[in-house]
């Protein structure tokens, strides 16, 4: 599996089941089955596609209600509370292990 940052690609050895539940569930959401990002940098998103900085990503048919909710929640919390994500945009592309 690779992974993007702003700064840099990683290669990470786990699933992307594995790397969502190491990933801190307030800051990220799986979107896709080969996608997971930050609730931070998530500019906008449709029915079908999230946007993130300067990418496009497919959102799956099974995570759409979780990214509504998240983004909604995410929102509501952002009123409240600074927004302090030390970790930075992240997206994750699946590949056989």
């Amino acid at each position: 599996m690779e992974g993007g940052t702003e700064q840099r690609t990683v290669m990470v050895l786990m699933s992307m089941k594995q790397m969502e539940q190491f990933l801190p569930a307030h800051l990220f959401i799986r979107v896709h089955r080969c996608y997971i990002v930050s609730l931070d940098h998530i500019t906008e998103f449709t029915r079908d596609m999230v946007f993130v900085k300067d990418q496009e990503l497919p959102i799956g048919s099974q995570y759409k209600g979780q990214l509504e909710k998240a983004v909604s929640i995410f929102s509501e919390e952002s009123f409240s509370q600074p927004i302090t994500a030390p970790i930075s945009y992240l997206t994750q592309k699946a590949y056989a292990v």
